[in-house]
């Protein structure tokens, strides 16, 4: 088996399989904390899982399903991710509920190891966000609309 994003075997360390998911799952999940906190609640585990598996979130995702990456891609798309977010000169384009698809992964990642530049990866980032920031905030919108009403039947069956 085969690293959907660098597409290298899986090993041991840095090539051990993760899960990537989209990170809009984990916007969700926060969102409702929130929104249950307020009203004095506590969210379960299960209202979690099936706020996440719901049909309305599922269509949301840019990819619905977790894909096995090995570690090091996992780890390098959010290193971009937070280097992208914390660089003074260039702030933050990426928001941490964005995820890379495996293919964009691995084209940052062969431009990082052809030209050996940090400046080139950020390039390459920047046109990627550039395609995807509308469709990202919509789908981010709709999120937190499908949480609220989510959340919303819960505090009024009284499940939290």
């Amino acid at each position: 088996m085969t690293c959907a994003a660098c597409d290298e075997p899986f090993g041991i360390g840095r090539k051990a399989p993760q899960g990537h998911h989209d990170h809009l799952t984990d916007l969700a999940g926060a969102h409702l904390r929130r929104i249950l906190g307020r009203a004095g609640e506590t969210p379960s585990g299960h209202q979690h899982d099936v706020l996440k598996r719901s049909v309305a979130i599922r269509l949301l995702l840019r990819f619905p399903d977790e894909i096995v990456i090995c570690r090091d891609c996992n780890t390098l798309e959010n290193a971009w991710k937070i280097g992208s977010n914390r660089n003074a000169r260039h702030p933050g384009f990426l928001p941490a509920s964005f995820s890379l698809l495996p293919e964009e992964i691995r084209a940052a990642k062969s431009v990082r190891k052809s030209r050996n530049s940090e400046a080139d990866v950020r390039e390459v980032l920047r046109s990627i966000w550039k395609q995807q920031d509308e469709a990202h905030l919509r789908r981010r919108l709709l999120v937190m609309r499908t949480v609220r009403r989510f959340a919303t039947s819960v505090i009024a069956k009284g499940d939290a």
